[in-house]
């Protein structure tokens, strides 16, 4: 039996705008180390010497919190993840007790880019947020990357968009 992040139907009832879609859209399996998960996230940021043992103990930390919407495609061809974008929710006090989302990790891999897999993902994921009745969906990009989210209605709010990162640095 194959394990999911999150609940598999939550994707069933989207629209996909792609008639031509060929690949597989999906939550996070727990076996995706195997598939490449890690190597695809490595084509965004340092992902570090993680372990199939570490995989699954942050897969089963994910999956009990009930946060995470780490979503994939799949190429079965190949039966390697292509692409992946994680939707993280996290309950508020404010907006009368709402849900806020926030988009991260978003990475297509470099042979399979200009097919709209990145489009794919964030309208499934902006789906998604709407459908579990997120207040607002928020990410943070780098500068070139703009035009790109805007497509999505995603807007720069002047006054409000000023990303403060503290990094500590544990290796």
């Amino acid at each position: 039996m194959e394990k999911y992040l999150y609940d598999s139907n939550l994707l069933k009832n989207l629209a996909i705008k792609n008639d031509q879609f060929k690949y597989t859209i999906r939550p996070l399996m727990v076996d995706d180390f195997e598939r490449g998960h890690l190597q695809l996230l490595s084509q965004l940021t340092k992902v570090g010497n993680v372990s199939d043992e570490s995989y699954r103990a942050q897969f089963e930390r994910m999956k009990k919190s009930g946060q995470y919407y780490v979503t994939v495609i799949v190429d079965e061809e190949t039966d390697r993840l292509i692409a992946s974008a994680t939707l993280f929710t996290e309950y508020k006090f404010i907006h009368n007790c709402a849900k806020r989302g926030r988009i991260e990790d978003v990475i297509v891999d470099k042979e399979y880019r200009g097919q709209r897999l990145g489009n794919i993902l964030i309208d499934t994921l902006k789906q998604l947020a709407q459908n579990m009745e997120c207040y607002k969906l928020t990410l943070d990009c780098n500068d070139d990357m703009i035009p790109f989210y805007n497509k999505f209605s995603f807007q720069y709010e002047p006054g409000r968009s000023n990303l403060m990162t503290i990094r500590f640095n544990y290796d």
